[in-house]
């Protein structure tokens, strides 16, 4: 079965996800505890990270992450710039004055994706549907 764990750093700001089924996992907008995200993956594993958008408070531990999970991270170019300027990026907002020192050789640069996880979320496979120019590329948790 298909769970979906949801962290949220403040009453307010609940930005990442950590969609599971059996031993696998995909990681939404790693935002929040590293280690308490760490607790949710114990025994599962992390097939890729997912960045909707490049908005700080949807990546501030993506550095971390990506140095502990040898996974790819799939976003839009747009989002990737927007990591790399502290002013797009709102990171200033929220007190960060430094750039994310990430392994680029990670990122899947996308045009566009979607996210399809079946009618009320109990379908029993897993897909992430990414469409870029020339290909569709299908993250399918086993």
């Amino acid at each position: 079965m298909i769970s979906v764990e949801i962290f949220c750093d403040s009453k307010e700001n609940c930005n990442t996800y950590l969609v599971m089924k059996d031993d696998y996992a995909i990681l939404i907008d790693p935002a929040n505890n590293v280690k308490h995200l760490n607790k949710y993956l114990e025994g599962k594993s992390l097939v890729a990270v997912l960045l909707t958008h490049g908005h700080y408070d949807h990546f501030k531990t993506l550095e971390e992450i990506l140095k502990i999970y040898d996974v790819p991270c799939y976003l839009q170019k747009r989002a990737k710039d927007k990591i790399f300027d502290l002013n797009a990026s709102y990171a200033k907002v929220f007190g960060c004055n430094k750039v994310p020192s990430v392994d680029q050789t990670k990122f899947v640069l996308l045009l566009r994706f979607y996210i399809h996880l079946g009618i009320q979320m109990t379908v029993s496979v897993i897909s992430l549907i990414i469409s870029s120019f020339r290909e569709i590329h299908c993250l399918k948790i086993p």
